[in-house]
């Protein structure tokens, strides 16, 4: 599945004929949600998304990561060594969001 594209990028791109005054670039909208205007585009999937749907996989990505190669269990004592830099400090939002939303420590 690594090497699929997203269903987003599978479409066939048809050119669209338009008048010249109407050729004014358009935004594109999020792969995944289809609402919100992509904002960035993951490095991973190629995928453009919305700043929401991007946080959104990066915390669903770091849950599956920390479950499937058994990091630790509910109720396990988990420290956090964080620099106070970029990383450290989205590491440290990340892991306090996930605790917060599937109560992996109390």
């Amino acid at each position: 599945k690594g090497s699929e594209l997203p269903p987003c990028l599978q479409r066939e791109h048809q050119p669209v004929a338009r008048e010249p005054s109407a050729m004014a670039p358009t935004a594109r909208l999020c792969c995944i949600c289809g609402e919100a205007r992509a904002a960035l585009r993951r490095p991973k999937t190629f995928e453009q998304v919305c700043r929401g749907c991007f946080y959104r996989a990066f915390e669903d990505e770091v849950h599956e990561t920390i479950v499937g190669s058994g990091m630790f269990r509910r109720g396990d004592r988990v420290a956090v060594g964080v620099s106070g830099g970029k990383d450290s400090t989205v590491l440290a939002h990340v892991l306090t969001t996930l605790n917060a939303r599937h109560e992996w420590v109390q």
